[in-house]
Formats: C-alpha cells, sequence, structure tokens
C-alpha cells in the first residue's frame, strides 16, 4: 500500500512498466505518484532508461537487455515499502496570466453540450485558479485541474490530425493548452500566443506542476510566436537542391526529457539507422538522414565525403562534367567536391537512412540531433530538409575503408521488407479492459493494412474497429512506443517516435521493440497482422534480435574496388 492505494503493475510491452497508483485524480494519488517518482530518482533501479509520471500513474522505461519485467516489478515493489519513503522536495510554486482569445472551432459546441450560450462558457473558463497536475503529451502541454464542472465533455470520439499551436481546449475533468501544432482530441475553445516551450530557454518548459494558471479573455493577441531559422553557412557542407518528400535529420532519439512532454523523436528504423552509420565508421546512433518516399538531392562542397545508404533505394552520383551512374546502396561510396547525389525513389519499404562519415555539424538540442516535426527544433532548424546549407563535422577522418553489405547478409539480417500479411510480435496490455474480447481477439487474428494517414507519430490500422466497454478514455498517462491505441473511433494506431508523451485513450496492447524497426518499413496499404505474445517471449526475442545485430556488424567488410 503507498497513500492507502494498492498499486497496479502491467506490462507495457517489453520496455515499459505502468504502475498505476489509483483509478482517479486525486490530491492522494498525486502525492503518490511524486512520492515514487523521488524514490526511483534517488535510487533507480538497473535498467531504468526513464521515467513519465502523469496524474496517477508512472510510466517506467526500461531497457530489456539491462534489466526485466519480473526484474523491475521486484525492484519498483520494493521501493513502494514504507522502509524506502522519500519525501519529495516541491519546487516553488509561480502564478501564470495567460491572455486567450476565445474562438475555438469547439466553442459552439461545447456550450451545446453544457446548456450554455459561448459567454457563459468563456466567463465559467476564466472564473477558476488552475493548478498545473502534470507536463505532457507535447513538449511543456500543461494538464490543468480546477475546471468547472459545467463545462465536462468528452474527448472527441476521433482525435484531430492536427491542433493549431497555442489552442485552449477542455476535456473530462481538465483543461490544457497546446503549446505547438500535433494531433489531439480535445475540445477547442480559443487561442493564446504565450511560448509555453523553448527548447533554448532554461528550463524549456514555461509551466511546472504545481504551477497556478489564470486565462483572462482578450479581444486580439499581440505577440508573435518566435520561429527557429537554420544556421549560417559554415564549411565543409553539403548543399541541398532539393528535400525529397520527407526527409529529416535523426539520431538515436532524444531521451530523459518526457517528464516535460518532449517526444523521443529518432529514427523510426533504428536497425537501418545503424547500418548506414556502421559502413561509414560512425558510432551507431550518430544522426543520419531519414528518408521518405523518395530523397533529396545534395552536392558536395568539401575535399571528400563518405556516405551509405541503408534500404533499398535508387540513387546517382553526378559528376562535375555531368556524367551519371548508378550508386548502390548498403555500401560506401566517395563522393568529391563539387559532385552530386541525387536519391530517387524507395523501390521498397518505405524508408532508407543516409550517413555520412563524420555525421553533421548541428548543434544537439537537449542532448540530440533529431528533428522534432512537432515543435520544430533540432535537426536542420526543427523542419523537413529544404534547399539550404547542410554542415558536416569539420573533424571527420576521411579514411574509413569502402565497406559494403552483400544480399545473403542482408537476407540472414532481415533487414529488408517484411512479407504481405506479417506477423508483428505484440503484448496484451496494459488497459486491454478498456475494449471488449471479442473486438480485441479480432484484432490480434485479422488480417490490418496500415492507413494513408499514418506518420511518425502513429501507425494507424485499418480492417477491425476496437469497441470500448465504456468512455472512449481514461486518465491520461504515460505512453510507450508500440503503444496500440484505442481511441473513441475504435481506429487502432500504433504509437511511434514522434508520439505525444501521454494521452487519455485506453493503450490495449504494445508492439514488442523486436518489430518496431519492421513496422516503420511498411507502406500505407500494406498487410500484416498482430500475434500476441507474453512479455517474457518480447524480451527474449529482442535479446536475440541484438545479438543478430552484433553479428551484423561483424560481418561488415571491406568493398572490393569498383
Amino acid at each position: 500500500m503507498i497513500g492507502g492505494v494498492t498499486p497496479r503493475l502491467r506490462a507495457a510491452g517489453d520496455t515499459a512498466l505502468l504502475v498505476e497508483l489509483g483509478d482517479a485524480v486525486s490530491e492522494a494519488t498525486s502525492r503518490a505518484v511524486a512520492a515514487l517518482d523521488a524514490a526511483i530518482a534517488a535510487a533507480p533501479p538497473a535498467g531504468v532508461v526513464e521515467v513519465i509520471p502523469a496524474l496517477r500513474s508512472l510510466l517506467v522505461e526500461y531497457d530489456p537487455l539491462r534489466t526485466s519485467h519480473a526484474r523491475l516489478c521486484g525492484d519498483v515493489t520494493a521501493l513502494l515499502s514504507p522502509s524506502h519513503d522519500v519525501v519529495p522536495t516541491p519546487a516553488a510554486a509561480r502564478e501564470h496570466a495567460v491572455d486567450v482569445v476565445y474562438d475555438g472551432a469547439d466553442l459552439d459546441a461545447v456550450a451545446r453540450a453544457c446548456g450554455l450560450s459561448t459567454a457563459e462558457v468563456v466567463r465559467i473558463h476564466t472564473a477558476p485558479a488552475y493548478r498545473v497536475a502534470m507536463i505532457g503529451n507535447l513538449p511543456g502541454l500543461p494538464y490543468l485541474l480546477g475546471l468547472d464542472p459545467r463545462l465536462r465533455v468528452p474527448r472527441r470520439a476521433d482525435p484531430r490530425d492536427s491542433v493549431p499551436a497555442g489552442s485552449v481546449a477542455v476535456a473530462g475533468e481538465l483543461s490544457c493548452i497546446y503549446p505547438a501544432a500535433g494531433p489531439g482530441g480535445w475540445n477547442l475553445l480559443g487561442r493564446t500566443d504565450a511560448i509555453l516551450f523553448d527548447a533554448h530557454r532554461d528550463p524549456p518548459a514555461l509551466l511546472a506542476p504545481g504551477d497556478t494558471v489564470r486565462f483572462v479573455a482578450r479581444d486580439s493577441l499581440h505577440t508573435y510566436r518566435m520561429l527557429m531559422s537554420a544556421g549560417p553557412q559554415r564549411m565543409p557542407a553539403l548543399f541541398v537542391e532539393n528535400g525529397g518528400l520527407l526527409t529529416t535529420v535523426q539520431d538515436g532519439g532524444r531521451h530523459g526529457w518526457q517528464r516535460i512532454g518532449v517526444p523521443v523523436c529518432g529514427a523510426l528504423d533504428r536497425e537501418l539507422l545503424h547500418v548506414a552509420n556502421l559502413l561509414v565508421g560512425n558510432r551507431p546512433d550518430e544522426a543520419a538522414l531519414e528518408i521518405t518516399h523518395a530523397g533529396p538531392a545534395l552536392q558536395v562542397l568539401a575535399p571528400s565525403v563518405r556516405f551509405a545508404i541503408a534500404g533499398d533505394v535508387d540513387a546517382q552520383r553526378i559528376a562535375a562534367d555531368g556524367t551519371r551512374s548508378a550508386v548502390e546502396p548498403w555500401r560506401s561510396v566517395v563522393l568529391r567536391d563539387r559532385e552530386r547525389l541525387r536519391v530517387g525513389r524507395v523501390r521498397s519499404g518505405l524508408r532508407a537512412m543516409l550517413a555520412v562519415e563524420g555525421g553533421f555539424d548541428l548543434a544537439p538540442v537537449l542532448g540530440s540531433r533529431s528533428t522534432c516535426l512537432r515543435s520544430h527544433f533540432g535537426g536542420a532548424g526543427g523542419r523537413a530538409l529544404q534547399r539550404g546549407w547542410l554542415p558536416l563535422q569539420r573533424e571527420y577522418a576521411g579514411h574509413h575503408p569502402d565497406m559494403c553489405l552483400d544480399r545473403d547478409t542482408l537476407h540472414d539480417a532481415q533487414l529488408t521488407v517484411p512479407a504481405g500479411n506479417a506477423p508483428f510480435r505484440t503484448v496484451v496490455g496494459p488497459q486491454d479492459e478498456a475494449v471488449t474480447r471479442e473486438s480485441l481477439d479480432a484484432m490480434l487474428h485479422t488480417a490490418l493494412h496500415v492507413s494513408h494517414r499514418s506518420d511518425r507519430s502513429g501507425l494507424r490500422l485499418d480492417g477491425v474497429t476496437l469497441r470500448h466497454r465504456g468512455a472512449p478514455e481514461i486518465v491520461s498517462d504515460g505512453c510507450a512506443a508500440g503503444s496500440v491505441q484505442a481511441p473513441g473511433s475504435g481506429q487502432p494506431i500504433v504509437l511511434l517516435a514522434d508520439r505525444g508523451t501521454t494521452g487519455g485513450y485506453p493503450k490495449v496492447a504494445t508492439v514488442a521493440s523486436v518489430d518496431l524497426p519492421r513496422l516503420a518499413r511498411l507502406r500505407p496499404g500494406d498487410r500484416l497482422r498482430l500475434e500476441a505474445v507474453d512479455v517474457g517471449t518480447a524480451e527474449a526475442l529482442r535479446r536475440r534480435r541484438e545479438a543478430t545485430l552484433r553479428d551484423l556488424a561483424e560481418a561488415l567488410r571491406p568493398a572490393a574496388p569498383s
């Protein structure tokens, strides 16, 4: 027991443990969450990577190569005992006034649902002092307690693909402010221009748990949102002539900031990232270019640049005199000054990774060079690659030998696109009880299709509808990579690298970490099926896969002269 509550420990796949400390939002559960969060920080169990505290729970992410679900459950249970009580030191609470123009897309609908006029909705919404209960979902997004019961409405059945930055919204017993554009299912009342998150500010988030917020109704806003711009030209560099369909800078991800809503981001297919970097002699998680559908056109502005593409793509080398030659993927190639590389379409699968020896000379933001498209920071100015300069590290060695992977090795390493209707191992839970057993079984035994609405945040699946036992929402909690979310529409969404750090729809299953890279290779319309396994099996599969990848690194060999 902790604070009079019996904790529930649930597997969220093979890389996260959901610790529920209550069924509803209350001061008691809030204190229990803070106490366990402090206890884990004071004595981190082996293998813990990151902790995401929420309103009534904590999501404890772990490395399955360093610990296991069973061991972590024991470690967390020990921390919950009275002998390990740690009293968190509360930060000094601050008060914030937030100007709002009440012209939101859902203002009229909320008024009708509550039996009020829009003027009454505005008056009621601006009356309380709201307390920041947690930060999550998006960088700096506050979950605010104190909403008047007269304004309580459920989340939308089908979340919007994109909510405008600065939106002020309500759902259930909470209000919130969207710091940046992103998907969301809350009801939009108005908008503000307050800068809730700035990756270059210390601390990055304007608000913190315990702070107080008051909304002030305004007729107009008078300040402007800051836009990040690319840095000055530097040499050596690649000149981006064309960025391709969707090319972004991604590395191993941005870890340690999910508690203030910053997504991990990083390469969706970490295996392709590792292989591309190994081919040019980089660290496996070094930043590279993630290519989607069709790639960029680049010109070398350096004495020489060694690069490699992991993935099945069409690519051409264009010499200074205009001579063209094909570039093979899965091998390192040297381009000379003023030569060009044109990466065409991805022939099979959806993505490829392009790495350069030494990496890119881009300043890390919160410890990573990954592009956060939703909040516009990291990478090359926080956006998809566009025409302009892409600086390279000045200290790259330039002496790494030509390397390649042959077809047999590629086949054995299973780096190709999964066959049609391929199985993806999935751990049921943590909130599978939120949907009917019949619809969950249908999801696990039906051929599914990748929806065209999929993106880096989530893979939407067509072919089955999950039916909820009750309301299609839960108290917001942490979202693990691979979580299969069940929104009100019933369309399953597998949450990927750019997912919100927390969410208020139930997560009924979690795709095993071993299969997430393969998931990133699927195109819209591709077939797949989810196959239930237990968490121990998922952990064992991940360990075997890591051994295969180590063997692959050993198999890299110097390429024959071309």
